[in-house]
């Protein structure tokens, strides 16, 4: 609530509060007019209104003349003639010349400050997914038989010096590089290590043509050189490894990618020809 002071009782000049008669402007002195509802003088608000602006009609009935200057309407529209306060909250006096205190409700505001604006995604929020594509070719090819082909069985295995893994995969629907491109495998047999991800060539070793699954083996596959596009961590038996290879995603085409290990231990993943669980390329 809000008081409102109506009345000016403090530093009062002599004549304030005494009987007037109205329509008479000398009735109060100088500084002061005569208050049409209560007949008394009172001093003028910070001396805007004198007896000479303010010439005021009262019959004793309910009309007030409508020479009121409207600074003063404002103050008057809502109280009685008669000097009551109507809803005011309090016992209002009957003589104005005594301080009125009004207490005026301030209606409340709510201001929300915690709603989440619509549709604005947060900047820490990753990239929706946009492509999971699996491989068109997938196999591994062993040193120990560098003329057999593997690219029917439903496993991809990893050794040092004598396995490597390869994967082709077909790109489309991108625009441009891709913001985020990782290469997953499903464990089912574990090492240390879980390998390395290189580029290598769409085509055969010593071949300008494209190789196949069903006809890459040991001496006939890419070179292996470079260093690494992306890493698999350690891998856990019945989980899924990602290497980040977002670098070699430049947009729409035909990716061929390696993977080689320094570990003797085998590792042994799902291949295309799994059941379930096969490698996926995930673009972002």
């Amino acid at each position: 609530m809000i008081p409102i002071l109506i009345g000016c009782s403090v530093n009062s000049i002599s004549s304030e509060g005494r009987p007037c008669a109205l329509g008479s402007k000398d009735t109060c002195g100088s500084g002061t007019y005569c208050d049409p509802i209560s007949e008394r003088c009172r001093r003028a608000l910070d001396g805007a209104i004198s007896n000479d602006d303010f010439d005021v009609r009262h019959d004793g009935g309910s009309d007030v003349g409508q020479d009121i200057p409207s600074s003063l309407q404002d103050a008057l529209s809502d109280i009685a003639l008669d000097g009551v306060v109507p809803d005011a909250g309090v016992d209002a006096p009957r003589d104005l010349g005594q301080d009125v205190l009004i207490d005026m409700p301030i209606p409340d505001v709510f201001i929300p400050i915690d709603q989440p604006i619509a549709d604005q995604p947060s900047s820490d929020s990753p990239p929706p997914i946009l492509l999971q594509l699996a491989p068109i070719a997938d196999t591994h090819v062993k040193a120990e038989f560098p003329t057999s082909n593997y690219g029917n069985e439903n496993n991809l295995r990893l050794r040092a010096t004598d396995y490597y893994i390869f994967l082709k995969f077909q790109v489309s629907g991108l625009s441009g590089p891709a913001k985020e491109a990782k290469l997953r495998l499903f464990v089912i047999d574990i090492s240390p290590q879980g390998g390395s991800v290189f580029s290598v060539s769409n085509n055969y070793g010593n071949w300008q043509t494209p190789w196949t699954e069903l006809g890459i083996y040991w001496n006939n596959a890419p070179a292996v050189t470079g260093s690494p596009i992306g890493s698999f961590s350690p891998p856990k038996l019945n989980t899924w490894v990602e290497a980040d290879i977002t670098s070699a995603i430049q947009g729409n085409g035909t990716y061929s990618f390696a993977i080689a290990t320094g570990s003797i231990d085998s590792v042994i993943y799902n291949s295309k020809e799994a059941p379930t669980n096969r490698p996926v390329l995930v673009i972002k």
